[in-house]
């Protein structure tokens, strides 16, 4: 297949073409790979440059100055971590109240805004940074480590955000699809 061919390809030329199989193999499928909102993940080549000290300066930070980071739970290399699943969240977040970060961010998707292969993003943890909510024991709340003066910031800045990344998307004819953890009942 040509997929298992890309080997050490980047993650969106795998996932690109993955997605060229399937739809060849089922012509009327709507193909919708996952990407993460929050949080800069080092397997995508658009996003991994984020995780730079180039860009420490868009990097979400605590109250403290620290960079806030998902990793699983575990501390951060750089800055205290937030609790997860235990996932590979292991990139710094983006600080969405700096139009320069969501600048950044809405590049990351260029990948599929220019394929004719992705139909669609899936963009998780997008709902926990809007509401505070807890899993369990699982606090996936961001906000406690905000100052006040952050938190409002931060709040409207994930809403354009959000609003940027509908724009750009829709204006392509792709649907995004912003969830937490939602988006797992599309799968079989």
């Amino acid at each position: 297949s040509q997929a298992g061919a890309a080997g050490t390809a980047d993650q969106e030329t795998r996932a690109l073409l993955a997605g060229r199989e399937l739809k060849a193999a089922r012509p009327g499928l709507l193909y919708m790979p996952y990407s993460f909102f929050s949080t800069s993940q080092n397997w995508y080549r658009a996003q991994a440059p984020f995780n730079t000290n180039q860009h420490a300066d868009l990097w979400l930070r605590d109250a403290a100055g620290r960079p806030l980071n998902g990793t699983g739970g575990r501390p951060g290399v750089l800055g205290p971590g937030l609790p997860s699943q235990g996932v590979g969240c292991e990139g710094h977040l983006y600080d969405f109240s700096q139009p320069a970060a969501r600048e950044f961010f809405l590049g990351t998707i260029g990948w599929c805004l220019s394929s004719s292969t992705c139909d669609s993003l899936i963009f998780d943890e997008v709902t926990w940074l809007l509401a505070p909510m807890t899993i369990g024991d699982n606090n996936r709340s961001i906000y406690g480590a905000l100052s006040p003066e952050k938190h409002r910031a931060y709040y409207e800045g994930t809403l354009t955000a959000v609003a940027m990344t509908s724009d750009a998307m829709l204006a392509k004819g792709k649907l995004p699809i912003y969830s937490t953890q939602a988006h797992l009942g599309l799968y079989p």
